[in-house]
């Protein structure tokens, strides 16, 4: 007897994990547009002080990058440093991202209630923190939901390979079709996914010391009287 595949059902995961990435990418990339812009009209406008000519050639410098490079890991193939360096890096990127993006617009604001301003300048400013409102938002949700859809894809894989086994266990199954046909070594993987991804670790607490002082007076009193 064949496997029910579900296959339609993870096609449908996989889509649309994929179709919350691809408009998180856009999001980014018009946020990121959209902050080159107003740090490119900032930077004509204050053309004559020298300190806003370098902080803003610096923001639409590190901006292009950032882009450049957002693109590049998104659409082409790259090789990832290690996982868990990969996830700094990531953290830190964004943190100074969100950082720097939050100056600007807050100095932006300062500019408007202090200073005359134009109506130019007003409208980049307010979508500029419009962009950056829905970027934090659409990363936050993205983020869940695709973790919520990961952990479904893994559920799916793991009640699929239990299913494996189980057929293998009573021969209701063509070993020839099977990817990993041995019974124990099916087994092993699935406990070891489960340990790995399923069962949370229990921390170990550690106890009071008037609870400790109490055991170990019992445990005393026990040897005593064994004595």
């Amino acid at each position: 007897m064949e496997l029910i595949s579900f296959d339609n059902t993870l096609a449908t995961l996989i889509k649309t994990k994929n179709d919350f990435a691809k408009f998180l990418r856009i999001i980014v990339i018009l946020t990121q547009v959209m902050f080159i812009t107003y740090y490119t009209y900032e930077l004509v406008k204050l053309l004559e002080h020298l300190v806003y000519i370098i902080i803003y050639s610096f923001l639409i410098v590190i901006s292009i990058v950032y882009l450049v490079f957002y693109l590049i890991r998104t659409y082409k193939t790259i090789n990832k440093p290690n996982e868990n360096n990969y996830r700094i890096i990531k953290r830190i990127f964004r943190f100074a991202k969100y950082f720097l993006k939050l100056g600007a617009v807050s100095f932006g604001v300062y500019q408007i209630v202090k200073t005359d301003v134009t109506t130019v300048m007003i409208l980049l400013t307010a979508l500029s923190i419009f962009m950056l409102v829905l970027n934090i938002v659409s990363e936050l949700l993205v983020t869940y939901f695709e973790g919520t859809i990961n952990r479904f894809i893994l559920a799916f894989y793991m009640d699929r390979e239990e299913n494996t086994l189980n057929k293998l266990i009573v021969n209701d199954l063509n070993r020839d079709n099977v990817i990993i046909p041995n019974e124990e070594e099916l087994r092993n993987k699935i406990r070891a996914d489960k340990e790995r991804f399923i069962v949370k670790k229990e921390r170990t607490k550690k106890e009071p010391w008037i609870v400790k002082k109490i055991k170990r007076s019992i445990e005393k009193q026990i040897n005593d009287d064994e004595k």
